[in-house]
């Protein structure tokens, strides 16, 4: 349960950390996966549009949360380590 708790924190605006810096690149590649899959021929753009970010939501969203797991890690970590020095 600790990797759900560590991962939902690292999703969030850490204080000493700010926002997960790989937000905006995930939107963007994922709204560019949906532009490229418009251009496919044999189905409508919509769900062109939708395979394709879905597509890239696969091969980014892993990495994405693996980042906000080890933020959130680093984060609780911290202020147990700050806890006990003081």
């Amino acid at each position: 349960m600790k990797i759900i708790k560590y991962t939902l924190l690292g999703l969030t605006n850490l204080p000493e950390y700010g926002p997960h810096p790989g937000t905006i690149p995930l939107i963007l590649f994922t709204l560019m996966g949906g532009i490229a899959g418009t251009s496919r021929r044999n189905i409508s753009p919509f769900y062109g549009f939708l395979i394709g970010a879905i597509i890239m939501l696969f091969c980014f969203g892993g990495f994405y949360l693996l980042g906000a797991y080890e933020r959130g890690k680093d984060y609780i970590l911290g202020k147990e380590k700050n806890k006990k020095n003081e």
